[in-house]
């Protein structure tokens, strides 16, 4: 009989266990990602105010891939570039170390970017979309009125 309890006992402790860590390991995953989002806007803000010029959306995202990289944390769940340039405006806005007519040259540049990430990013889908409807269309599923 205590060879039962001993073993569920084990079990309920086991199970605890699992679970307050996984619940600490998701906490700490979240704080990477935030760790990452926030070495990614600092290094953006500085070559901003350094090179005086706004990166492309390919150097936002590569460097977006490679903080992923870095601290082990998905690009997916790291800012995307839209939310990446919405940041930094804000971040321009917030300065006082730039002139009003700066702050407003800047920031046009940065949704100019915006724009071209939103057209990237929306013919990116569209050609997505229709190679996965060309893939899996029944007909090519099962090899019938092949071209």
């Amino acid at each position: 009989m205590y060879w039962v309890i001993t073993f569920i006992f084990g079990l309920v402790t086991t199970v605890i266990n699992s679970f307050v860590l996984k619940l600490f390991n998701r906490k700490e995953y979240k704080n990477r990602v935030e760790i990452a989002n926030s070495e990614l806007n600092k290094t953006l803000k500085n070559f901003i105010s350094e090179a005086g010029e706004i990166p492309n959306v390919f150097l936002i995202e590569t460097l977006c891939v490679a903080y992923s990289k870095s601290y082990k944390i998905k690009k997916g769940d790291m800012n995307n570039v839209q939310n990446v340039v919405d940041l930094l405006i804000k971040e321009v806005f917030e300065t006082s170390f730039l002139s009003s007519s700066q702050k407003s040259k800047i920031s046009n540049e940065l949704l100019e970017l915006k724009e071209t990430y939103l057209k990237i990013d929306q013919t990116t889908n569209l050609i997505t979309s229709a190679s996965f409807r060309e893939k899996n269309s029944v007909s090519k599923m099962f090899g019938w009125a092949r071209s």
